[in-house]
């Protein structure tokens, strides 16, 4: 209770209805929307924050680098993508701006998970914030499989909710 207190005392968690709630991280101004209320946060060492749902993780890291360090951190990025080795779906790419301006780089995929050889949605998004932090966002879901096809309803359903959550973070 004293944490949840705490929590809200600092403003980092708004209830937005049964929808699904919007997270804050006041420390590097950005703050993401979670889709549902079975989105809960969770400990992630290697990062700022992460979530987990019934259907996906998420994870979210902050790095401080210049223009330039974003624009090849992005190209290197988008070569990784293309070239990794258990790809099932060539990776789609997308640079779109926030409503703050903010320029977003997304890409979504799906791969062979290696160590669960399972196939996985994946959804990264790096967000360039005026304060010269980079937030990179990034989403992943394991897909059923039934007599080795995957369900592409699932797939529609998962790629959607990749998209709309890394997409969502933005300047606060």
């Amino acid at each position: 209770m004293k944490r949840l207190m705490l929590m809200l005392a600092l403003g980092t968690l708004s209830a937005l209805g049964a929808s699904g709630w919007h997270y804050r991280n006041h420390d590097y101004g950005f703050g993401l929307q979670l889709p549902s209320p079975g989105w809960k946060q969770v400990s992630y060492p290697q990062g700022v924050v992460a979530f987990r749902g019934h259907d996906g993780e998420v994870g979210v890291l902050v790095r401080n680098e210049d223009q330039a360090r974003y624009q090849a951190s992005v190209q290197n990025f988008h070569h990784v993508m293309t070239t990794l080795p258990n790809l099932l779906q060539k990776p789609r790419f997308e640079e779109t701006h926030t409503r703050h301006g903010c320029t977003v780089s997304y890409a979504e995929l799906i791969e062979m998970s290696p160590d669960r050889d399972q196939p996985v949605v994946v959804g990264v998004a790096h967000l360039r914030l005026p304060s010269g932090n980079t937030v990179v966002t990034t989403f992943q879901s394991t897909l059923s499989v039934q007599h080795n096809k995957l369900d592409l309803q699932e797939v529609s359903v998962r790629e959607g909710e990749a998209h709309t959550i890394c997409l969502s973070v933005d300047q606060e």
